[in-house]
């Protein structure tokens, strides 16, 4: 599939840094458009992300889930249904299978390219004005219809504001080398977006996305990186309230953990540790598939992983001792903050969603 770039004016930087209980009347037809996408490989991932939403939107609300997928089975897409409308009956849930799609010219980000999918929504959701984009490293602790309510307040894109120093600081570099400029202030993380499809065809805004990705090489945070080379000050961020992620730190008012980078059911960068966020996301992987939590935890660990790593968690982060040396060394080498401890109320599902 191929698109062809324009030459767009590029407007002012909005905020939309608004009151966190404000809710606008929903743009459309009282439909709430959700997408995600993701391979085979990502299949438990997109459940649970999926079913999170769905369990804790409002149960009076429409919702209609689009799922773009590569590789799933009749039985993958029968169970998603039927998770989903568990949690949500009031949900319609539509398949759009990508095999056909050629993404071939994009590098593959954590073994996928699946996360360009999303550029592709203006065409994919043809009648629809707008939709919220989510990746499925995401657990969804919040009501979405609030997210949906500042829907009418997108010019184009709205994205969270990027947070992870690090992130920052590779984009900085890589788009400075390419005598491209960056505003960290202004760069953002596309992992939960809201589109304005009737901004972006109109534009043919990301058409331009796709050409940037053919015009440069190396760049780290694929679809990402595109978006920001293209349209920059002309994504709105949205509030920090959809989207935090969990190293940076978790408190009772967090909703929306976005477990970049530290899926779940992926060893940490630091060491192999099952953290409190963690078992959170695990707590809902069992909820989903009607299983126990260690169940879900053994379908991607071994016993002897499990009750090692949830150790190493313990030690490090609940002894007052090493826990004091922990963060010292996290500060003195300059690794930032690394702090998926919950307090002892927010240790369950129920009480941390509440």
């Amino acid at each position: 599939m191929r698109y062809n770039a324009g030459n767009k004016h590029v407007k002012g930087f909005v905020n939309l840094d608004c009151d966190l209980e404000r809710v606008n009347d929903p743009p459309m037809d009282d439909v709430v458009e959700i997408a995600l996408a993701a391979d085979r490989n990502y299949f438990c991932g997109m459940m649970v992300t999926a079913c999170s939403i769905a369990k804790h939107a409002q149960q009076e609300a429409r919702l209609r889930f689009n799922l773009l997928t590569l590789g799933f089975h009749d039985e993958d897409r029968q169970a998603l249904d039927m998770a989903i409308k568990k949690c949500h009956p009031k949900s319609d849930v539509l398949f759009h299978d990508m095999a056909g799609v050629d993404l071939s010219d994009y590098p593959t980000y954590y073994s996928s390219q699946m996360a360009y999918a999303r550029l592709l929504l203006p065409d994919i959701l043809a009648p629809s004005r707008y939709v919220v984009y989510v990746d499925v490293d995401v657990l969804w602790m919040d009501d979405i219809v609030a997210l949906w309510g500042l829907c009418g307040d997108v010019e184009l894109v709205g994205c969270v504001k990027e947070h992870s120093a690090g992130t920052l600081e590779m984009e900085r570099k890589w788009f400075s080398e390419n005598g491209l400029p960056f505003d960290a202030e202004n760069y953002f993380c596309t992992g939960i977006s809201v589109y304005n499809l009737d901004a972006i065809r109109r534009e043919n805004a990301f058409s331009a996305v796709f050409e940037f990705g053919r015009k440069y090489h190396g760049f780290h945070c694929a679809d990402q990186s595109m978006m920001y080379g293209v349209l920059a000050k002309r994504v709105a961020l949205l509030p920090d309230r959809w989207q935090v992620f969990p190293r940076l730190g978790v408190n009772k008012t967090t909703k929306v953990l976005h477990y970049a980078g530290e899926a779940p059911w992926r060893c940490s960068k630091m060491t192999h540790m099952l953290t409190d966020t963690q078992l959170l996301w695990f707590e809902m992987c069992a909820e989903c598939f009607g299983e126990s939590r260690w169940q879900s935890l053994r379908r991607f660990y071994g016993a002897k992983e499990i009750i090692i790593g949830r150790s190493i968690f313990l030690m490090i982060f609940r002894l007052p001792p090493c826990r004091w040396l922990f963060k010292r060394w996290l500060k003195a080498t300059g690794r930032g903050v690394f702090n998926e401890s919950l307090p002892r109320h927010l240790r369950c599902m129920e009480g941390f969603g509440k």
